[in-house]
């Protein structure tokens, strides 16, 4: 079997003070549990049932060397059906401290995320994109920096100082994702399928921030009781799934 493991994210996501007295829009928390199960035993552990009718598609964009993860940025391509949308997501940031202009209202926001103790802030950027813009992206008739949103080159520009893109991105993936729900439960599971065979499970859950920590403990106990094994390591899995995409180039 190659290589397994489950990374199982629980995101709660609130206003928090801070963000909200900036100005910027509304800050969360996503605390992250990552599990070494099998994807299936989950599954049946938690009587999860399927959501849509077809997997997802997910593709990253970096260099050979991971230049941009290095500084902490992530570009991301989601496919599902005729919707495609293109993710600027940036981590390290501080998002009380963010001008306000550089998250637009409908497009993007800042949310902090937990890895055990670790508090971090994030912020994502979306864009949609037209099928034929995907199409050209695929067949190398355009490049990706044509395609990201005033939004998303503005907070490259001015957030972090990571403008221009650098000119060999390559195209990692596909991660197919299949979304699961449990009837009467707010979380909202993913599993993702990487082509090395990795497989990673996510599980996000509003909640506010005050009830974070009662949130994982509760997640935790429900996990231990269906022996759901939680892995020791706990740190975040997104270098992890952009290496494995570059052992198959």
């Amino acid at each position: 079997m190659k290589s397994l493991f489950v990374a199982l994210f629980v995101c709660i996501c609130t206003c928090s003070g801070a963000a909200a007295d900036s100005g910027n829009p509304a800050s969360g928390a996503e605390v992250q549990i990552n599990l070494c199960s099998e994807p299936q035993q989950i599954i049946t552990a938690l009587q999860l049932k399927h959501q849509g009718k077809k997997s997802r598609e997910a593709w990253y964009f970096d260099t050979a060397g991971l230049d941009l993860f290095k500084k902490g940025v992530l570009l991301r391509l989601r496919l599902s059906g005729q919707k495609s949308e293109l993710t600027l997501k940036v981590a390290h940031q501080h998002c009380a401290a963010i001008n306000p202009a550089l998250l637009p209202a409908g497009e993007a926001k800042c949310e902090y995320d937990m890895h055990g103790e670790q508090l971090e802030g994030a912020v994502s950027i979306n864009r949609m994109l037209e099928k034929k813009q995907v199409q050209e992206l695929f067949k190398a008739n355009v490049v990706l920096a044509d395609l990201l949103s005033p939004a998303q080159i503005r907070y490259l520009q001015e957030g972090i100082a990571v403008w221009p893109l650098p000119l060999e991105l390559k195209r990692l993936g596909p991660a197919h994702i299949d979304t699961y729900s449990k009837k009467g439960q707010a979380f909202v599971v993913e599993i993702w399928q990487l082509p090395s065979g990795l497989r990673t499970v996510e599980i996000s859950q509003k909640s506010n921030l005050a009830a974070a920590r009662r949130v994982e403990f509760d997640l935790k106990e429900l996990l231990n009781r269906n022996q759901v094994k939680v892995c020791e390591d706990q740190s975040s899995q997104a270098g992890r799934k952009l290496n494995e995409y570059l052992k198959g180039l």
